[in-house]
């Protein structure tokens, strides 16, 4: 009756699980790492997109022609941007998650 409520044993098989080096363990890295780069990478491009829109507005105010072009301009960057941003994010994501499963498995060699 006790086994049901003794975490102690559960806690130490967790701990035993992820310090081993197997597959699974380094596949749950990966997928959690994806999921971070997914989110990160998507919040990140929801704050440009509002800026844009910030600049897009204080564009559509603009009586000044040429500043009116260099708004456009800095609008379309921001644009670009996202992409870029979200590149970089999942790059250095798969970057420190290489880098952390190799080191578990140099550790655990």
């Amino acid at each position: 009756m006790n086994d049901i409520f003794n975490t102690s044993k559960a806690t130490n098989e967790i701990q035993y699980f992820f310090s081993q080096a197997n597959a699974f363990r380094s596949l749950l890295i990966l997928t959690l790492s994806i999921a971070i780069a997914y989110f990160a990478s998507k919040y990140l491009a929801r704050a440009i997109i509002k800026l844009a829109q910030i600049v897009s507005t204080h564009t559509d105010k603009e009586s000044n022609e040429e500043k009116h072009i260099r708004l456009r301009q800095i609008e379309t960057y921001l644009s670009v941007a996202v992409a870029g941003v979200r590149a970089v994010v999942v790059a250095v994501v798969a970057y420190v998650t290489w880098r952390s499963l190799t080191q578990m498995l140099l550790v655990a060699v």
